[in-house]
């Protein structure tokens, strides 16, 4: 078994090194059985939902580990932004409607009184009232208050009922998430984002470090170890000197400058010359309402200028 998984790494790393996905939109990439209980539980309406057991299921950890492959982020960058800049529901909301579609097979040939053995399994497990038809059972009747008229379940109402429960529930939690909170000031709606149809080279992921959070300003590296409970760790050095603050962030009349990204984007006097270089309508955009820097009609330059002041910020050690 060790030896399989070794080869299974291999195997991995190897395509991971083949395949180039800077001439690939992230689009493209991204169009691409789960425990029919655990289907149920997830998406009953007694239980909320929280993302965090969403992405512990196993088949989810690999799809999310899929996804930031592509788009170019570290491990550690928050699933619900992973989720809502690809606008991909878990894989767990998505096979809804083939769950919906198979459960109605089966007790229409137990409506039916088939012959056929499924249908003996089906009937003998539902009068035994197993905890997997009894969940399962119950959180499609929430889906579909209907079905009791309707005899058979909707399936592509179930479907459309639990990508909506699950928005709401990323609505909310990502709004609490501290480590979102650029996300939070550019981001509406749960949908594909225009930044990974690009195929400039570096240019998505670039964008896409910087929308998430995924990168390594102060804002982000402060939080980590030892570091999380002193402030004066995340502020600019270039804007502060850093020793002086150590002794004076804490005093109440202090306002020190902190390297978040809208900073690193608008005000920092380090990137004076790439701002001053930079496009309109993306210029007045950055300085007015730095949401519609990422939207389709000048994602382009906007990749362009985060690339720059990346570039600037992490210069390649030689």
């Amino acid at each position: 078994m060790s030896l399989l998984r070794q080869k299974a790494l291999r195997a991995y790393f190897g395509l991971k090194r083949e395949v180039d996905f800077y001439n690939i939109p992230k689009t493209a990439v991204l169009k691409q059985g789960l425990n029919v209980k655990e289907i149920a539980l997830l998406l009953n309406r007694d239980n909320h939902v929280h993302l965090s057991k969403l992405a512990a299921d196993p088949i989810e950890r690999f799809h999310l580990s899929v996804l930031k492959w592509t788009l170019g982020v570290n491990k550690g960058t928050s699933n619900a932004a992973i989720w809502g800049d690809c606008g991909r529901t878990p894989l767990v909301i998505r096979y809804v409607k083939q769950v919906t579609v198979f459960f109605n097979g089966l007790c229409r040939l137990d409506r039916e009184e088939s012959p056929a053995l499924v249908r003996h399994a089906f009937a003998k497990q539902k009068n035994l009232n197993l905890d997997w038809f009894n969940v399962l059972s119950t959180t499609l009747n929430s889906l579909d208050e209907n079905r009791h008229e309707q005899q058979f379940v909707n399936a592509t109402l179930c479907q459309n009922r639990a990508k909506d429960r699950f928005i709401s529930v990323w609505q909310s939690e990502r709004q609490h998430n501290r480590k979102l909170r650029f996300y939070n000031e550019i981001k509406d709606t749960f949908e594909l984002e225009p930044y990974l149809a690009l195929t400039t080279k570096g240019g998505s992921t670039c964008v896409g470090k910087i929308r998430m959070s995924a990168h390594k300003l102060k804002i982000e590296t402060g939080r980590y170890g030892n570091r999380s409970e002193n402030s004066a760790d995340r502020l600019c050095d270039f804007c502060c000197d850093i020793a002086t603050m150590e002794l004076m962030v804490h005093l109440p009349d202090v306002d020190p400058i902190v390297e978040d990204e809208t900073h690193f984007l608008r005000t920092c006097p380090r990137y004076h010359t790439s701002r001053t270089n930079l496009q309109d309508p993306v210029k007045s955009l950055l300085m007015y309402d730095i949401k519609a820097m990422f939207g389709p009609e000048v994602i382009q330059e906007t990749a362009r200028y985060i690339k720059e002041l990346l570039r600037t910020r992490f210069p390649r050690k030689t």
